[in-house]
């Protein structure tokens, strides 16, 4: 009768679990099916938050209610709505999982290691007092020893299979894959069920010493696979030869990296046709961005050319190559000079403006409306910054005080006042609150200051409150500067009466002269140094982003993905913390005014 009954229970488990697990997953099917438009940001959200709760429910129902397998009905559930189902945002699928995953385990190795923490240190308050014993360890090393033993083995057997199906493992990656396998999250979250189920419904000692002895295994191997597996992987990966790049794929980095130092170089020239990067010394840029230490004549004049060919002539603006050209004097002759110059004037080929139908520039819009339309458009110039990296998060607190005042501004604007974003700016960076958060980036810098192996010493270069405030000013500037093109592009055209004159730009101009007018208070060494600094951090950004869009399309793999942005965060790190106000390679003024005669040859090229 017990191997019948055993049977029974093998059958109900697998078979009941299989049957729950079709059941829910074409209830859920359904439901995505009808949640799918895609175009509807509500339908994506509803989407998500149907998986998460028909899993957890068919999981309940079949494990709880009728005392089948919940976790083989949920992978059947997980399989049927990976191979059938229809997801309309799946970054944003993927994004949630991920997100449930680390905060599930992480809920689960807290609680597990709490619980483990008591049985080995045989705790008398939660009466698991000589559960453990001292030869339960050598029976712990043993076992850890065997189940690696016996996982190499069932891995070596199938071989044979895998390396014939599917992407055909070799057998460096099966071996590397029975090494490195072993974590225990499943095992320590059967052990906490079963040691719950014991100590709540048995009184029997020697029950309740079993099933601490079980746990106690079980997070034991947890922690030794953690300890010593998860330690020792980086030397198994290199000893079977799998970080080894094939010299095609050496080959195609070489090529990534090209194209992405290209169009960093690009970014760089169009930079530089932005007023506030005018003071920016190709010696700050040269040391603090090594891509562009050996840039040659050749090649800033090809990027210019490929400047002003690539932006429409209505929105074209001569890059500022006053403090670029002296560092490529020996270069520069008379005919280079000729050819730089021609290269900078815009292109002759007329294109057409982007904006709406001229039907629709015909408006004439109320006072109220004007400004309404003005601050969103200020909010997406500073939602575009954050986008390309300008605005970091660790220059200080300049996003929140940006933001803050914009927030601010917007029920000043409804209630008929005229744009005062600046006043409401200052009054954010002078408030309590905001001296208050100013404290966690103070702790920031210190502790990445510990972090660092060879950190400079002092304050924060650029978390420094003028440092702060310099790029804040720079950076609202930007703001209104974009918010009033997009605004007359779109609002401005012939026979409107939203032109330069009107009100809205009139207003913004102001706010420009208020903060230029701070800025122009600050000693010009200063802003010159952390203009320099924001520049090339706003250029290492961009070069992150493009690595990561490199990854999202597959071009890239993860692994030399991370390393390139590794290497840009390290390259972030110390200009944050750069104290030099003369960087080795740059140009003293003295050395600039022997090369006047070079940027004197090159304007009068130019007109």
């Amino acid at each position: 009768d017990e191997p019948i009954g055993s049977l029974l229970l093998f059958l109900r488990m697998t078979v009941g679990g299989i049957s729950f697990g079709i059941v829910f997953g074409m209830l859920l099917l359904a439901i995505l099916f009808m949640l799918s438009k895609r175009l509807l940001a509500e339908e994506n959200v509803i989407q998500v938050a149907a998986t998460i709760t028909v899993a957890y429910l068919n999981y309940y129902v079949a494990d709880a209610v009728f005392g089948t397998s919940g976790i083989i009905a949920t992978v059947v559930l997980g399989y049927l709505i990976k191979s059938l189902g229809t997801i309309n945002d799946m970054e944003l699928m993927e994004n949630f999982w991920a997100l449930v995953e680390h905060l599930l385990n992480t809920l689960l190795f807290s609680l597990g290691g709490t619980v483990w923490g008591s049985i080995i240190s045989n705790s008398i308050t939660s009466g698991r007092a000589g559960h453990f014993a001292g030869v339960d360890w050598l029976y712990l090393l043993l076992l850890f020893v065997f189940v690696n033993v016996i996982r190499l083995v069932l891995f070596i057997l199938f071989y044979p299979i895998t390396s014939r199906i599917g992407l055909k493992t070799d057998m460096a990656e099966t071996l590397f894959s029975s090494f490195a396998g072993l974590r225990g999250a499943v095992g320590i979250s059967l052990a906490i069920a079963l040691d719950h189920e014991v100590w709540s419904l048995s009184e029997n000692e020697k029950a309740r010493e079993s099933s601490s002895k079980v746990f106690g295994m079980v997070g034991g191997i947890a922690f030794l696979t953690l300890l010593l597996n998860g330690t020792l992987s980086a030397c198994v990966l290199n000893s079977l030869g799998l970080t080894r790049c094939t010299e095609t794929r050496k080959k195609i980095l070489k090529f990534y990296t090209e194209s992405i130092n290209k169009q960093i170089l690009d970014d760089f020239i169009h930079m530089l046709s932005q007023d506030r990067f005018s003071h920016v010394d190709f010696g700050f840029v040269r040391y603090h961005l090594p891509l562009l230490r050996n840039l040659t004549f050749s090649e800033l004049e090809e990027a210019v050319v490929e400047n002003r060919n690539s932006v429409p002539t209505s929105k074209y603006k001569t890059p500022n190559l006053k403090h670029i050209l002296p560092y490529f004097a020996d270069e520069v002759g008379e005919g280079s000079l000729y050819r730089l110059a021609s290269s900078l004037q815009p292109s002759h080929e007329k294109l057409e403006s982007v904006g709406l139908p001229r039907k629709h520039r015909m408006l004439d819009i109320h006072h109220i409306e004007q400004r309404k339309i003005f601050v969103e458009l200020l909010k997406k110039a500073y939602i575009s910054q954050i986008d390309r990296g300008e605005l970091d998060g660790r220059l200080g607190f300049v996003r929140y005080k940006l933001m803050a005042g914009l927030n601010q501004i917007e029920k000043e604007v409804e209630s008929g006042r005229q744009l005062c974003d600046w006043e409401m700016c200052r009054k954010i960076s002078e408030s309590w609150l905001s001296r208050i958060k100013e404290f966690p980036v103070k702790m920031a810098s210190i502790a990445s200051r510990c972090v660092q192996k060879k950190g400079p010493t002092g304050t924060c270069g650029l978390a420094r409150t003028p440092m702060e405030q310099i790029i804040f000013i720079l950076s609202f500037v930007r703001a209104h500067k974009e918010a009033q093109a997009s605004f007359l592009g779109q609002f401005g055209g012939s026979g409107s009466s939203l032109g330069s004159n009107c009100e809205v730009i009139l207003e913004s101009d102001s706010e420009i002269s208020q903060a230029m007018k701070e800025l122009q208070a600050f000693d010009a060494d200063i802003v010159q140094v952390t203009v320099s600094h924001f520049f090339c951090i706003s250029l290492l950004n961009k070069r992150a982003r493009i690595v990561e869009s490199y990854k999202s399309r597959g071009l890239m793999t993860e692994r030399e993905a991370n390393e390139i942005v590794e290497e840009i965060e390290h390259q972030i790190t110390h200009i944050l913390h750069c104290q030099r106000k003369l960087h080795p390679g740059e140009m003293t003024r003295e050395a600039k005014s022997k090369a006047f005669s070079i940027r004197r040859a090159f304007s009068m090229r130019q007109a």
